[in-house]
């Protein structure tokens, strides 16, 4: 068995007992969340000192996902991950990291690509020198995600490592995130982004 991207991060958001569909709505988490914090901590927070002494303060960003039809996701060592991203490779194949699977003939085929919407993650960071200057610089991602709608709905952002879970409070939806090993939680040092969406 073979998790396609599996050198790409991934991004698992897993839904709170209580639902974030309105009654006879259809299943969607579409929408942009904005970064309210990081570790726990209200923006702008967790300022970082390298050894120039530049400082480092996380002040902003966003997760933006677009409409995409939920589907089932299969457990497999490495945790849950979407349905069209599991694939069964046969023994003494190799897969490239461009999903080119080479068999032990020597033929060759190109895996699918999984997931049916896009999502864009930014995280903006200002800089502050010990000269005084200071400047900020949003770095930004993109790729497909996939989701499940079931009790515990999942999203996968397929070209982040990002994991974590959805809540629920009036009028908004919370999303934390943060970066997992391969089959493993957070390490102790990753950060925790803390997204949310105001519902109506």
């Amino acid at each position: 068995m073979m998790l396609r991207g599996l050198a790409m991060p991934m991004v698992a958001l897993i839904a709170a007992a209580c639902t974030i569909f309105g009654p006879g709505d259809a299943s969607s988490i579409a929408g942009q969340y904005d970064l309210a914090t990081v570790n726990g901590q209200a923006l702008p927070c967790c300022t970082l000192t390298d050894s120039t002494g530049q400082r480092m303060t996380y002040v902003g960003g966003s997760l933006t996902l677009s409409e995409a039809r939920p589907e089932r996701f299969d457990e497999t060592p490495a945790g849950a991950h979407p349905h069209s991203c599991v694939h069964e490779i046969p023994n003494g194949a190799h897969v490239d990291t461009a999903g080119v699977v080479k068999l032990p003939d020597g033929s060759t085929y190109q895996l699918p690509k999984c997931g049916n919407g896009t999502y864009t993650l930014v995280i903006a960071i200002r800089y502050d020198d010990v000269d005084g200057a200071s400047r900020t610089v949003a770095d930004t991602s993109a790729g497909r995600y996939a989701w499940d709608d079931g009790a515990n709905p999942i999203v996968s952002l397929l070209d982040d490592g990002l994991s974590g879970g959805i809540t629920t409070s009036q009028g908004s939806v919370n999303v934390t995130v943060a970066a997992r090993g391969f089959g493993m939680g957070p390490g102790p040092t990753d950060a925790r982004y803390g997204f949310s969406r105001v519902t109506n």
